[in-house]
């Protein structure tokens, strides 16, 4: 369980507005996963940091990053030689999606 401190930067990554960009990179490299996970879900995120995201140690994050929209196609078709389920998973909800 994430502490307080996590738990707030977690909230935090789901909330930055347009215009944090560095923010938004900063909490790509935040230590707990937690956070990262739910900077994925923030509309604000660019797909620089969705590119950073993308060789996440978290499979759920990559998973993420590989169903997002906003996933620039250069990082999907490096993510589509991915054996790992998540990634592949993701990648098949994707292409659900734009079918």
């Amino acid at each position: 369980m994430p502490d307080d401190t996590a738990q707030a930067a977690s909230g935090n990554a789901r909330a930055v507005g347009r215009g944090k960009p560095d923010m938004l990179a900063a909490l790509a490299k935040h230590p707990d996963g937690h956070v990262r996970q739910n900077l994925v879900t923030n509309q604000n995120i660019t797909p620089d940091v969705l590119a950073v995201l993308a060789t996440d140690s978290i499979p759920d994050v990559r998973q993420a990053v590989a169903q997002h929209p906003r996933t620039p196609q250069h990082v999907i078709d490096a993510m589509a030689s991915s054996t790992d389920p998540s990634v592949q998973r993701g990648l098949a909800r994707r292409n659900s999606m734009t079918v």
